[in-house]
């Protein structure tokens, strides 16, 4: 397993940012109903805010959003689109309103098409709302994408941003994967002490652990701070094009996610954790 790769947060302004609760369960085929309650998108339990931009200079992605890209089905899943809205493209993103904390987020993905296309990217994001000086706020979380290497295919990318400290950095495992139409599952844990990633799928299976304390296995020690480890988190999951104009082959995008869910850390009282 490689160490994660330290790239100048000047370079990536416009960078982007994202198991299974039930091993057996899958997504099933999307309808496009929307689930809505009174304050807005309900999925998995949790009730999340869509993200509506109009003009690109108000993104955090550098990348055009638009409620009507965001559904969840019948079935409970999240279904987020990218399409042509008027004379461009817009994606769907969502945010969690709840606040969570430390412990261990999971969702489960697959793309509808079979791939995503090369110029979109999907992302599950655990983003730590302490220190709110910027939206370029420090996060986490799992995506698919090529910004680590912007000639390759947007493949598996477990991300950190430390805005505190002006860099991101990227861990790509060994092994390449990417979105297909087979269900995927994934896990982000936010600890005090470390930060997890998993990500399984037929045939695959890739984790990597980042830890706080010098010594440990991961030689990331000044890196993990999160902005100092903080337990009030936000999720957000998002699919758009950034710095993309269009679809390679100017075609609707369509991933589909289901399962999330959050397990709380229960500190060890024996450890003094």
């Amino acid at each position: 397993m490689k160490i994660f790769k330290i790239i100048s947060l000047l370079s990536i302004l416009g960078f982007v940012f994202l198991i299974s609760c039930s091993e057996k369960s899958e997504p099933s085929k999307s309808e496009d109903v929307t689930v809505k309650d009174s304050s807005g998108i309900k999925f998995s339990g949790y009730h999340w805010v869509t993200k509506e931009t109009k003009n690109i200079e108000d993104t955090r992605y550098f990348c055009l959003t638009n409620s009507s890209n965001v559904k969840v089905d019948t079935q409970g899943n999240l279904i987020l689109k990218i399409r042509k809205t008027g004379d461009g493209w817009s994606g769907g993103e969502i945010t969690l309103d709840t606040i969570l904390g430390f412990g261990e987020y999971s969702f489960d993905i697959k793309s509808k098409s079979g791939s995503l296309d090369a110029n979109a990217t999907v992302a599950f994001t655990v983003l730590n709302i302490t220190d709110d000086f910027f939206e370029g706020m420090t996060q986490t979380g799992i995506r698919f994408s090529k910004y680590s290497e912007p000639e390759a295919s947007n493949e598996l990318e477990y991300f950190l941003y430390a805005t505190d400290k002006k860099f991101a950095e990227v861990e790509s495992p060994q092994s390449p994967f990417k979105l297909t139409g087979l269900v995927s599952k994934h896990k982000v844990g936010i600890y005090p002490d470390y930060l997890y990633y998993s990500s399984k799928a037929e045939g695959y299976n890739s984790e990597f652990k980042a830890f706080k304390n010098v010594g440990s296995e991961s030689d990331i020690t000044d890196a993990l701070t999160f902005s100092e480890p903080s337990d009030n988190l936000k999720v957000i999951i998002s699919l758009c094009l950034p710095e993309s104009n269009e679809p390679t082959d100017k075609k609707e995008v369509e991933v589909i996610i289901s399962n999330f869910r959050f397990t709380p850390f229960v500190p060890d009282i024996t450890k003094g954790q």
